[in-house]
């Protein structure tokens, strides 16, 4: 496989929503750069362990509608990012449907409800 191969199974949408990754005794502040049906990347400086599933809170702009759903973490660029603090971050993988707010997801038939 080549290295700029495209892995995601469905399109990414460019957006900039705050969000908070909701986990036991911490909540850590981020945004969303880009989200998928399945998943997002979210740009943070502090990522939930890779065993647990947690809550994922976001801000929806400029709709200022409030999502509340279920995420674990697929993959992080923390470790690797101490020059460019822009591409710090976190991939996250839906692993509950965000209710009826299917509307603001790209591909959005692919949401399970």
């Amino acid at each position: 496989m080549s290295l700029n191969q495209e892995k995601r199974l469905q399109p990414r949408t460019d957006v900039n929503w705050p969000c908070i990754v909701l986990i036991p005794q911490e909540f850590i502040a981020g945004e969303v750069m880009n989200i998928s049906a399945s998943g997002a990347f979210i740009h943070c400086l502090a990522a939930p362990s890779n065993e647990e599933s947690f809550r994922l809170l976001m801000n929806v702009l400029p709709e200022m509608k409030t999502m509340l759903g279920n995420a674990v973490l697929v993959r992080s660029t923390l470790s690797s990012c101490h020059d460019d603090l822009s591409s710090c971050g976190i991939g996250v993988r839906f692993t509950e449907a965000f209710g009826g707010d299917q509307e603001f997801f790209p591909d959005a038939n692919s949401l399970e409800r």
